[in-house]
């Protein structure tokens, strides 16, 4: 006895090549910071008149939060390894691909608004920060539609430790 407990729980494994598995990963990382930057980005830009319309403030919100788990469970998914223990797998399997698709949602939502919000205050309100914070929104919305299209091809079955 080393002190060190051994797990004698299940296993799933990806089921495809090394250089898969290993594609997946790559791209759910850049996802992931690509996302964590466009959110800051989205935040960070938001000022002036933009800031004050709830329609604009509301699909950001909801768009951070699931950005925010996207991230969080990204790096879950990456820590949890192949083969990765079922209680793992079980946890962020089926959340992973829907935070991308909320967060492209919300994200787009915000878009088409950000858009809308540009269209009616004419020159006059478009601001670097306005433009700055709808290009925000579209990398967002692309990143989510990505991440989410990643996700759902990764296959995954029980397998041995």
């Amino acid at each position: 006895m080393d002190g060190r407990y051994i797990y004698v729980g299940e296993y799933v494994s990806f089921q495809g090549t090394d250089r898969e598995k290993k594609t997946l990963d790559i791209k759910a990382l850049i996802s992931a910071v690509l996302a964590l930057l466009s959110l800051a980005g989205g935040i960070c830009t938001l000022a002036g008149d933009m800031a004050a319309k709830l329609y604009i403030v509301i699909p950001l919100i909801l768009e951070v939060i699931f950005g925010f788990f996207l991230i969080w469970y990204t790096i879950e998914y990456l820590k949890g390894g192949n083969p990765m223990k079922e209680h793992v797998y079980k946890k962020i399997a089926g959340k992973l691909p829907v935070f991308g698709l909320f967060m492209a949602i919300f994200s787009g939502v915000g878009l088409i608004l950000s858009l809308v919000f540009l269209l009616t205050e004419g020159l006059s309100g478009v601001s670097a920060y306005n433009a700055a914070y709808t290009a925000a929104k579209l990398i967002t919305t692309i990143v989510g539609i990505f991440f989410f299209m990643c996700m759902k091809r990764g296959k995954w079955e029980p397998g041995k430790g």
